[in-house]
């Protein structure tokens, strides 16, 4: 049985206000090795907006995830790999491979450059509807790299809007083997979360352990989003 995983549960505003990354740093620092987080939080932002769609933070298996589609942190051949790649293959089965082999290559051996994206239908896992697979890029400076992350993200939620999906799940894109650092990885995605919503009700990130959803709440704390009382319960899914 699944235990109890931490869920936070934020709510988005259409903004593009950055957080300076050195009140993000901060913010991270304070939270390594906290106490134990509740079971769940629900914050809001505080900038007046009114609300637009709820960030959802989670220790858990994306793979366990409810919503319409998960997002796939692939290699550019679109075929399977290590790490959270290698799980939604697992999981979903031959008929994604089969769906990922459909997608044509942009060149010899690559189906979806770094930061692009690309949607497949979810294989044979029930509840599944797409996978959206999207390439991080391998971590060299912020100023290399950072706009190829962005890039990942934005691309992907804009292919969720595109096929009127309304909940999406991502990954800690590029924070494996790819060696994105924590603290830079969450303000990206956060801000992106932030300003490329549109029109979905829930963008989660499903994240493999405390030390990432801890940055990640520190990220969205430093993006202006506050502590609500209120709020309830939650299983993220069964863990890693």
């Amino acid at each position: 049985m699944a235990s109890a995983l931490p869920k936070f549960t934020l709510r988005l505003t259409p903004t593009t206000r950055e957080a300076p990354l050195s009140s993000v740093v901060a913010l991270i620092n304070h939270f390594f090795d906290p106490p134990p987080p509740p079971p769940s939080v629900n914050l809001a932002s505080t900038s007046g907006d009114p609300p637009a769609a709820e960030l959802v933070l989670r220790r858990g298996d994306i793979t366990k995830y409810d919503g319409c589609a998960i997002v796939n942190a692939a290699n550019e051949r679109m075929l399977g790999g290590g790490g959270v790649d290698g799980a939604i293959h697992r999981a979903a089965g031959p008929a994604l491979l089969e769906a990922c082999r459909q997608v044509p290559e942009v060149r010899p051996g690559v189906r979806c450059p770094t930061g692009e994206a690309r949607i497949t239908s979810g294989g044979e896992l029930p509840g599944w509807q797409w996978v959206i697979h999207t390439v991080g890029p391998i971590y060299h400076s912020p100023e290399r790299s950072a706009p190829l992350l962005e890039a990942a993200y934005r691309n992907s939620l804009k292919l969720a809007n595109e096929h009127g999906l309304k909940r999406v799940a991502f990954p800690a894109i590029s924070c494996g083997v790819f060696g994105y650092p924590l603290g830079e990885a969450a303000e990206i995605a956060v801000r992106t979360a932030q300003a490329e919503a549109g029109g979905l009700e829930e963008v989660a990130f499903m994240l493999f352990d405390d030390k990432t959803l801890n940055v990640w709440m520190a990220a969205a704390k430093a993006a202006g989003l506050q502590e609500e009382s209120g709020s309830g319960g939650g299983n993220g899914g069964g863990e890693l």
